[in-house]
């Protein structure tokens, strides 16, 4: 995916990286057909959305943020495809921040909210 991908030097964020490999939801709206389903683009490379597809069976079984995330999905009755492209790009997001910010991958990290700042009174 590196070699692919020239190293994420192209993308600035996961979102780019997901329409490149064609997994990004698309909705496909005109005039009259303004409520259709939303379903992936399936324009980016084929070899590296098989090579995530088939990527995305372990994350389910080992990456605790894939696994819940693939759960709770399919307690609210997703059907699996929909579950595992979103597990898809979940991998991805984590992808691109372990490259970007050149951290060690830490499954039991514990994401916290960043502080709100203090908001200014004005007299």
């Amino acid at each position: 995916m590196i070699e692919a991908t020239n190293g994420f030097k192209n993308f600035d964020n996961a979102k780019q990286l997901a329409r490149f490999i064609g997994t990004a939801p698309i909705r496909h709206e005109s005039g009259t057909s303004v409520k259709k389903n939303v379903h992936i683009a399936k324009t980016g490379v084929p070899e590296l959305r098989a090579l995530m597809y088939n990527a995305t069976w372990s994350a389910i079984r080992y990456n605790k943020f894939c696994r819940e995330l693939y759960q709770r999905l399919k307690e609210n009755k997703k059907p699996s495809k929909v579950a595992l492209i979103a597990v898809i790009n979940k991998l991805l997001n984590q992808i691109v921040a372990v490259v970007k910010s050149k951290v060690k991958f830490d499954n039991e990290f514990v994401p916290t909210k960043p502080k709100k700042k203090a908001e200014a009174t004005f007299c």
